[in-house]
């Protein structure tokens, strides 16, 4: 009878808690109920807002993992989510097609914008130097050029000359030279002389070693009135996407790489 007692007196207070209680039916019901959702949590996400929400999901996922499994379970999935997740960090990490000329002339840089703008249209990353008052061209050039798996060289006459500035064409050319089996180079030909001869010794030397008659260079130029122009700004980023498909980096730097690989493996 007792007993009795105590759980009709519980349950009477249950029932009265529940009663008076302002929060809704649905608070009360069991953990997996299924919530009606309202009409603006259907609204669609944006691409980045839907890469954060399955992340999110994930890390819950393992979460959940490592709380159900045994202390010995706990501390393997514990070291393998740290694995993943410096795999996945490094996967993180892009590469760029970076655009390496001299920028003494304002039509060059110009041109050479609006070259880096058909690429982008092309599904490319790319790079191009342009610091504005505050800002560093060597924390540039440095970032530009560690994480370049290909770059473009605009081959103007002075191209690669050693100026003593030290973040130079000179410098770019030598570094990509010295880390070919990270970067590709591609030259494009930009002046009727070619390979570029600047005026000092040391970057002579450098372009005669490294722009060498083995090394297919992009044609640039077109005739006009018996005078050499530069070719329109978007057949020369065609030319610029089919040299660096032949080079076996277009994954790398393209927006859609795996994709690109997935489709690679189909047709192979």
């Amino acid at each position: 009878r007792i007993k009795l007692d105590i759980y009709g007196y519980l349950s009477f207070s249950l029932c009265s808690m529940g009663s008076g209680a302002s929060q809704p039916e649905l608070l009360l019901g069991p953990p997996n109920a299924e919530v009606a959702l309202k009409p603006e949590d259907n609204m669609p996400l944006s691409n980045k807002e839907e890469q954060l929400a399955m992340k999110r999901e994930e890390e819950k996922q393992q979460k959940e993992e490592v709380c159900s499994a045994t202390p010995i379970e706990r501390d393997s999935s514990r070291d393998i989510g740290k694995k993943k997740k410096k795999k996945k960090k490094k996967k993180e990490k892009l590469k760029h097609v970076m655009l390496s000329g001299r920028f003494t002339q304002d039509k060059r840089i110009l041109y050479m914008s609006n070259v880096e703008h058909e690429l982008q249209q092309k599904g490319l990353r790319t790079f191009m130097v342009k610091a504005t008052a505050g800002e560093s061209f060597g924390e540039q050039t440095a970032h530009g050029l560690a994480n370049a798996a290909v770059m473009v060289a605009f081959c103007s006459t002075t191209y690669g000359e050693k100026t003593g500035v030290g973040y130079e064409t000179y410098q770019e050319l030598k570094y990509v030279h010295e880390h070919s089996s990270e970067c590709a180079l591609i030259p494009c030909k930009m002046s009727p002389l070619y390979p570029p001869c600047p005026p000092d010794d040391a970057g002579q030397n450098l372009c005669k070693l490294v722009f060498s008659p083995s090394l297919v260079y992009v044609d640039g130029l077109e005739e006009k009135h018996d005078t050499p122009v530069y070719i329109p700004s978007g057949e020369l980023a065609n030319k610029i996407y089919e040299a660096i498909e032949k080079s076996g980096r277009l994954k790398e730097v393209h927006v859609d790489g795996g994709v690109l690989e997935q489709l690679a493996e189909l047709t192979a």
